[in-house]
């Protein structure tokens, strides 16, 4: 993200000139109930900027992994690049706004709506993780898919040798079955996350991307364990031969 490197210092910046009088009148007079008053909204405000900070820090690093991974798609790539905008747009925005804040009260008012309106940590990075996930089940699909037909070749070229091959075979169609079935399972979560935004009841589809990405990995896990028994078969098969 483009201000990435002006955001910290721009909200201690407004830290610093939202507090003068606060200082100011903690130095020059005897510490009174109004003083201690403005040194607590001094103090919730440094800890809602904080918060501003950590969660632009948090989508900055969402931007660049997104940016830097390869088999996340343009369009899913560009939306949630933009979904980081905006939020960080609204989170700048509010650090203004809590600086300019004369009570906890008006604080609170305040700092709600920035969390509420952005939800960095409930919505932004849970989505990211989802359509990350998502969109390399089917980098993986392709990858395992060549590993089968190597695995598919080299059954056939222990038939033809006379070795029964009917157990290994079985495995490798399950393996094959359950691929295909965890990338089906994997592939579509993006687009039911992609788009949501922070008015949308999102706990629901977040909690089902989890769901079906979770039984994505189980199936895969299982594949890749028949696909070794299979593997370590053609192996031993062959050093059999080779006796």
């Amino acid at each position: 993200m483009t201000r990435r490197l002006t955001i910290t210092f721009l909200a201690a910046a407004l830290l610093v000139a939202a507090f003068p009088l606060a200082v100011s009148a903690q130095v020059d007079e005897p510490a009174t109930e109004l003083h201690r008053s403005e040194e607590h909204l001094a103090k919730a405000k440094e800890h809602v900027i904080e918060q501003i900070n950590r969660r632009l820090v948090a989508l900055d690093r969402m931007a660049d992994k997104v940016s830097g991974e390869e088999h996340i798609t343009t369009d899913h790539a560009s939306s949630l690049l933009a979904h980081y905008e905006t939020a960080g747009e609204v989170l700048v925005a509010g650090i203004s706004d809590v600086a300019a804040a004369q009570s906890l009260d008006e604080l609170r008012d305040v700092a709600r709506p920035i969390i509420e309106n952005t939800l960095v940590f409930a919505l932004q990075r849970p989505r990211t993780r989802a359509v990350n996930a998502s969109d390399h089940a089917e980098v993986t699909g392709e990858r395992h898919e060549e590993l089968a037909a190597k695995l598919q070749n080299a059954l056939d070229g222990l038939a033809e040798a006379g070795v029964d091959i009917a157990e290994p075979q079985a495995d490798l169609d399950a393996a094959i079955e359950l691929l295909t079935a965890a990338v089906a399972t994997a592939s579509p979560v993006a687009e039911t996350v992609i788009d949501l935004t922070p008015g949308d009841d999102f706990a629901g589809p977040l909690a089902d991307a989890r769901g079906s990405l979770e039984e994505a990995r189980s199936k895969l896990a299982e594949a890749r364990e028949l696909a070794r028994g299979v593997a370590r078969f053609i192996r031993e098969s062959n050093q059999t031969e080779e006796v």
